[in-house]
């Protein structure tokens, strides 16, 4: 694809390989119209004419088609409007001007309640991957988001950054289930959203040692340090400037070092520190600031400086990211608006009446080992939509108290288990149910002894890792029922046992929406797809140890994986013979030799280093 460098003298884009008109037009045709759909005869001259003007430029054809395909209808009429108002476009003029133009039109076309959003991007530096639950956070803290009737936040939050990614205003970074986890900002948009945010005074960007007219009127503070600055030099907010407006402060860098006294910002609703700070706010300070809805502080903070947070009624959003240690003050329980609360470590003590907070939508991470008079509150935070648990394992009193307040927990999509050790999820009646609205289990860090029954009744489960000791084919019967599964990570561990060497993933369990299945197993378990299983998987990934494929096939149906594309095979090599596992390795690739799709392999070992000892 063409790139761009911004940094000629003279303002002109330097061109490297524009695409050609056919990849040009295959680029607009993917992202406007649907798969196997054919362009109308009637929009081949006005979708020329288009191309032309984006002049091979990836970019442009990219934003100029997500704007076409924000068109209710694919009219030649419509499209030439889009045409027109184009201006004289790239065909003959690369400026940084006309590429500007053409970027423009997409944001103008964007919906007024994407705008704001769009421009509140320009508070992160350049190539910044900005966490899409931070920025839904912030979105919501800004009160750029309305609620609608009948309609979450949060759920508005992840529309509207999803319909950012479909207009191409974002670059999406995804997780391996599919779903989004950050974004960045192409540097092109970024020139332009700091352009506008700067006509219209939504943010200001300071960068190292400035100074600030007084006569300007901040809204937005975007702060970005530099460690070669001087303490002298980094002190520019002198007391005759009005940072008294100023709703927003995002720090950077060692900028956190050098933001003014709180008590500088009276109306302050977003607080963000990007980069560990050294305590270089006045509790004092911090619990004056009433009209507070988003903190976020990193580093190894002391307890004391926590001391007046029960005072910010109107707080939403508690992030204590880094190495935060101790206990949180107890009237942290009076934040009833308290909708997100979040530690980066398993080392916090959450205070009684933890239960009293019944907004909160995140928590994570709770730890048992640090509170477990919490978890018998947790049954009262119906309103939970994602929930970190560490230390289930460590008693088994524990996993019943847990499994109790669930069933209360209605709204509950994501649940993360953290720790190291083995524990059951199948102490419930048959009549008990999970919380169905679930779309994400993760148990990477915990081992169950089976895959539990009432997984059954998670009809939107659309993500699922976990460690299982034991793998029985009623298991994949169940998990292969779910209807929206998409993403599956099973893992059997080493010592665990399963009651056949070959369990079939056949016909009465489909798994009819997976696209990508990852397999790990180290006992001699091994898969069998039957015909028209998994139609929609494009990605595999194989996990084993060599030894325990001694004399044994790979026979197992991979030709009946229809959509298969690419198949990963990750080989322990621990107490094998090399023999062995060149052995597996040729008979894998015989395998996929057969496939109709000759999906591509990424084939790699492990622990060579035990078996080349053992060879020797």
């Amino acid at each position: 694809m063409a790139k761009f460098s911004c940094s000629s003298i003279d303002g002109t884009l330097c061109e490297l390989d524009p695409l050609s008109y056919e990849d040009s037009k295959k680029l607009l045709c993917k992202r406007v119209l649907n798969e196997n759909e054919e362009m109308h005869s009637e929009l081949e001259d006005v979708s020329r004419k288009i191309l032309e003007k984006c002049g091979g430029i990836p970019l442009a054809i990219i934003t100029t088609a997500s704007l076409l395909a924000s068109r209710p209808n694919k009219t030649k009429y419509e499209w030439y409007t889009v045409y027109n108002s184009m201006g004289s476009g790239l065909h003959k003029d690369k400026s940084l001007e006309n590429m500007r133009g053409i970027l423009y039109l997409s944001y103008s076309d964007l919906p007024s309640y994407l705008k704001p959003c769009l421009l509140y991007l320009s508070m992160f530096p350049e190539d910044y991957e900005i966490l899409s639950d931070d920025l839904v956070r912030l979105w919501i803290a800004e009160g750029f988001i309305d609620e609608k009737q009948g309609s979450n936040l949060y759920d508005l939050g992840e529309r509207y950054f999803i319909e950012l990614v479909n207009r191409s205003m974002i670059q999406p970074l995804y997780n391996e289930d599919g779903s989004p986890r950050a974004c960045r900002v192409h540097d092109m948009i970024l020139d332009l959203i700091i352009s506008l945010s700067s006509q219209e005074n939504f943010v200001t960007i300071l960068e190292g040692p400035c100074h600030i007219s007084s006569a300007c009127n901040i809204r937005r503070l975007s702060l970005r340090g530099s460690k070669s600055n001087s303490k002298e030099e980094q002190m520019i907010f002198p007391a005759t400037v009005n940072i008294s407006h100023v709703r927003s402060v995002v720090a950077f860098g060692d900028a956190v070092e050098w933001v003014p006294p709180m008590s500088r910002f009276p109306v302050l609703r977003v607080l963000a520190f990007k980069s560990r700070s050294r305590n270089n706010i006045h509790p004092k300070d911090l619990g004056s600031l009433q009209h507070l809805r988003y903190l976020e502080l990193g580093g190894d903070l002391k307890t004391e400086l926590l001391e007046g947070i029960g005072n910010l009624k109107l707080l939403r959003t508690l992030d204590l990211w880094g190495g935060f240690k101790g206990e949180l003050p107890a009237s942290i329980s009076q934040l009833r608006q308290l909708e997100n609360l979040l530690t980066g470590t398993n080392e916090v003590k959450f205070p009684d009446g933890t239960g009293n907070l019944i907004s909160l939508h995140e928590l994570s991470c709770l730890s048992l080992d640090e509170s477990p008079n919490t978890l018998a509150e947790l049954g009262n935070l119906t309103k939970l939509r994602v929930l970190t648990i560490y230390g289930l394992h460590k008693n088994q009193s524990y996993v019943k108290t847990f499994l109790q307040a669930l069933s209360n927990l209605v709204n509950l999509r994501r649940l993360v288990f953290i720790g190291d050790g083995t524990c059951s999820l199948d102490y419930m009646p048959d009549q008990w149910t999970g919380p169905a609205r679930l779309q994400s289990f993760h148990g990477d860090s915990v081992t169950f002894s089976q895959v539990p029954w009432w997984f059954s009744s998670l009809s939107e489960l659309s993500s699922l890792s976990m460690w299982v000791n034991l793998l029985r084919q009623e298991d994949l019967k169940l998990l292969g029922a779910l209807p929206v599964l998409r993403f599956l990570d099973l893992k059997v561990d080493r010592y665990g046992t399963t009651t056949e060497e070959q369990l079939v993933v056949g016909a009465d369990h489909p798994f009819r929406s997976l696209a990508e299945f990852k397999f790990t197993h180290y006992t001699r378990c091994w898969l069998e797809f039957a015909r028209g299983v998994m139609p929609k998987l494009q990605r595999l990934e194989l996990v084993f140890e060599a030894r325990r494929r001694e004399g044994g096939g790979f026979d197992i149906g991979l030709e009946n994986l229809a959509s298969l594309t690419h198949v990963t095979v990750l080989v322990d090599c621990d107490g094998a013979r090399m023999k062995e596992v060149e052995d597996v390795e040729y008979k894998v690739r015989d395998a996929l030799d057969m496939h109709p799709n000759h999906p591509t392999l990424e084939f790699s070992r492990y622990c060579e280093g035990s078996e080349e000892s053992e060879e020797r």
